[in-house]
């Protein structure tokens, strides 16, 4: 049985859905932190908000890139 994966197995961070924690501010600041230092390992999210912005639900092993408040690409998820 052959292996799907959702995007390319070449793509850069650019290429990658953006994964952003809470408003820019001093919350995403705090939490980009905690995912840097490994001590935030999950997250979650209520599926009315995928539902109200018309987004598909994440899947398994896909990868996103983190960013921080002035929108800089800091680490993949």
């Amino acid at each position: 049985m052959a292996v799907r994966f959702p995007y390319p197995l070449r793509m850069g961070l650019d290429d990658l859905p953006r994964a952003e924690f809470a408003f820019p501010g001093p919350l995403r600041d705090k939490l980009v932190s905690a995912i840097l230092s490994g001590a935030k390992t999950s997250t979650t999210a209520l599926l009315v908000g995928y539902e109200r912005a018309n987004e598909p639900l994440p899947e398994v092993g896909q990868r996103s890139a983190v960013v921080d408040s002035a929108d800089r690409l800091v680490h993949t998820v």
